[in-house]
């Protein structure tokens, strides 16, 4: 008699579905799955970030050379390094769209282009200020203005 009693016990657990192993499985899925996508995101937005900097970076650098270098375009320069007071003057009264367009800046970077004195107190100023930049890249070139020596600044931003 208590053995039909063990067979039918034994007969009952066997049929369930949500058994402690098959929950078990199912939430360790979830979590090695959930674990995968959060890595997933995290590493995309590393490649994000970095592929922005180098691009904030080389747009800087292209700007810089663009300035001092002679040539056509946006070039503040009459020779190497050495800054024409009339390209100067103009380009620092220019319309911040077009400049930023003819030194190859696109959207979402901004612009700031500074031209200062050894001492690094501000002559000239064109640009936006980043005052909520998340990122930013400063190079900062030696040049002749005036006959004196300057620095060109010119800073490649995204907020």
């Amino acid at each position: 008699m208590s053995t039909g009693l063990l067979c039918l016990k034994a007969s009952d657990t066997r049929g369930q579905i949500f058994s402690i192993d098959l929950i078990g499985a199912v939430g360790l899925f979830i979590f090695i799955l959930l674990a995968a996508y959060w890595f997933e995101s995290s590493t995309l937005s590393r490649i994000d970030s970095t592929v922005s900097v180098q691009r904030m970076t080389t747009m800087a650098f292209v700007a810089s050379n663009a300035l001092v270098l002679p040539g056509g375009g946006p070039s503040l320069a009459s020779s190497p390094n050495v800054l024409s007071l009339a390209r100067v003057s103009s380009f620092f009264s220019s319309n911040y769209s077009l400049a930023k367009d003819s030194l190859a800046i696109r959207s979402p970077y901004e612009l700031k282009v500074s031209l200062l004195d050894p001492d690094k107190r501000p002559l000239s100023v064109f640009g936006l200020e980043p005052s909520d930049a998340v990122n930013s890249f400063t190079i900062d070139r030696i040049v002749v203005y005036n006959s004196s020596l300057s620095v060109l600044r010119v800073e490649v931003w995204y907020g």
